[in-house]
Order: structure tokens, then C-alpha cells, then sequence
């Protein structure tokens, strides 16, 4: 599980009773540059599962930088959503389809 912004891993973490540990990527910085280098690095990993909030006010959101990533590479990526209590979404969950990583 890869997380794209500030808080999620702990998260996940707590709620999964320590079963899922999260590598965080995001960067502390403003800018995505630091997120788009390990993001380089991680997206041919067929088991890899990245999280990001939806909402725009969270300290280091990388989705924007994420889905332009996707764009640029031309892959192909399931996106599911996890809502709250309210039904409002929370969480946007993406993974790659593994035969576009590996061609």
C-alpha cells in the first residue's frame, strides 16, 4: 500500500490492528517532485495499491500529480472510492493492471 498524503498510513495502520503498513511517498514539500521520483520507482510493482484523500484541503495530496502521471505513462488503473458515514467519498484507491506494467 502506497499512500499519497499526510496521515493515511497511521491510519491504515490502526484500523487494520498494525496488518497493513504503508510506504508514504508523498514528500513533505509543496511541490510533487519528491512524490514523482518514488513514484518512478514504485509503479512496476504489480502489488502495489496507492491511496490518496479526495478532498482538496489536505496537506500534501499528490492525486492531481498521480492522475497526470497515469496520463503521461498511459496506464491503465482500476479506481475505486471509500466513502464515510455520510456517503460522501474519502479515500480514492487505485492499482495498476498488471499487463500494462509488464508489456
Amino acid at each position: 500500500m502506497i499512500t499519497g498524503d499526510w496521515g493515511i498510513s497511521r491510519l491504515l495502520f490502526f484500523i487494520s490492528k498494525g496488518r497493513i503498513e504503508a510506504k508514504e511517498i508523498f514528500g513533505y514539500s509543496n511541490d510533487s517532485n519528491y512524490f514523482l521520483k518514488e513514484l518512478e520507482k514504485e509503479y512496476k510493482n504489480q502489488d502495489n495499491t496507492y491511496i490518496f484523500y479526495i478532498c482538496n484541503d489536505t496537506g500534501f495530496s499528490r492525486l492531481d500529480a498521480f492522475k497526470e502521471f497515469v496520463r503521461e505513462k498511459k496506464i491503465l488503473c482500476s479506481e475505486r472510492f471509500i466513502s464515510g458515514k455520510c456517503g460522501d467519498p474519502i479515500f480514492a484507491v487505485y492499482k495498476f493492471k498488471a499487463e500494462e506494467l509488464n508489456p
